[in-house]
């Protein structure tokens, strides 16, 4: 009886665990990105993390993956090229909140990144997208795991939403 409550007690520790939130293997995966009309004109993004944004070490960490997923997504959506040495648009994301839980068998995480976009160092254009995404112990059995993919899909729901939102601002200047 006490070895089956050590062993239920194990088991709940691993599924809820997320206190180690691991870096993530690859890149974002890019899939599903909505195509737009073509505008002719070129974009970079950077992204950024705010100096208090709970989740650091992990976010960190991420921060190139984060910026190789949004880059690959606006060039899959046709939009616009990427050109890192002289964009017309230059994209800044900051990472303004991601809020992380710390156990649970469903992870639910929201995040909130402003976009800047300038076009010869001018501010053209400004959005602050809230978006979240929810993983649950079925989509992953691990806690770290669960939560990374969590926070994958709330940034890749926010980098879907400003291209849609950059898309409209784009064709209604034209």
């Amino acid at each position: 009886m006490k070895m089956n409550k050590l062993l239920l007690l194990l088991i709940l520790i691993i599924v809820t665990n997320c206190a180690q939130y691991t870096m993530m293997e690859s890149a974002l995966k890019v899939e599903n990105i909505k195509k737009y009309e073509a505008s002719g004109e070129s974009a970079f993004f950077e992204v950024f993390l705010s100096d208090d944004v709970k989740g650091v070490t992990y976010l960190r960490s991420s921060i190139p993956q984060m910026q190789v997923a949004a880059n690959e997504s606006l060039k899959k959506s046709q939009l616009c090229t990427i050109d890192a040495s002289n964009p017309d648009y230059k994209i800044t994301a900051f990472i303004i909140e991601c809020k992380i839980p710390f156990v649970g068998f469903s992870f639910n995480v929201e995040t909130e990144i402003k976009y800047d976009c300038l076009k010869e160092n001018k501010l053209v254009f400004s959005k602050t997208i809230r978006t979240n995404h929810t993983t649950t112990v079925g989509e992953a059995f691990s806690g770290d795991v669960r939560v990374r993919k969590s926070i994958e899909g709330s940034y890749r729901k926010n980098i879907d939403e400003f291209i849609a939102e950059l898309s409209s601002f784009i064709n209604k200047k034209e």
